[in-house]
């Protein structure tokens, strides 16, 4: 799970890192500290729609997961992350000069690309 942050005043966001998954609960309270430490006012998630923009098994299962969120006390956006992970791997290529191993986690890169639609669909 790629976390970023973003400025709404600046319209600039900031991948911060790549946090894996565990449990429900354990994912909960490490997100709860991020947005603690962070001041987060908003969350954003990213919602993996199909491309006919339909909802499949892990949109359904990002839904849920986006529920549970509301636990925090925060404002809950679902935002299309369409072709994000897509734009990160070109976004790392074009600035590292080399594409991303296999095995190398950029999801921080396709949160703050979501983040950055998001903020710039709210102008």
């Amino acid at each position: 799970m790629g976390l970023a942050v973003g400025d709404a005043a600046s319209r600039l966001t900031t991948p911060l890192r790549t946090m894996r998954r565990s449990s429900r609960s354990a994912d909960l309270e490490a997100i709860r500290r991020f947005c603690d430490a962070e001041a987060v006012e908003t969350i954003v998630v990213g919602l993996p729609r199909n491309m006919d923009g339909s909802l499949g098994p892990q949109a359904r299962r990002t839904l849920a997961f986006a529920e549970a969120l509301r636990s925090l006390g925060l404002p809950i956006v679902c935002y299309d992350e369409r072709l994000s992970s897509a734009a990160a791997e070109e976004y790392v290529t074009a600035t590292r000069g080399r594409r991303p191993r296999p095995d190398e986690r950029i999801d921080h890169v396709a949160a703050a690309i979501i983040l950055q639609d998001y903020l710039n669909s709210t102008q």
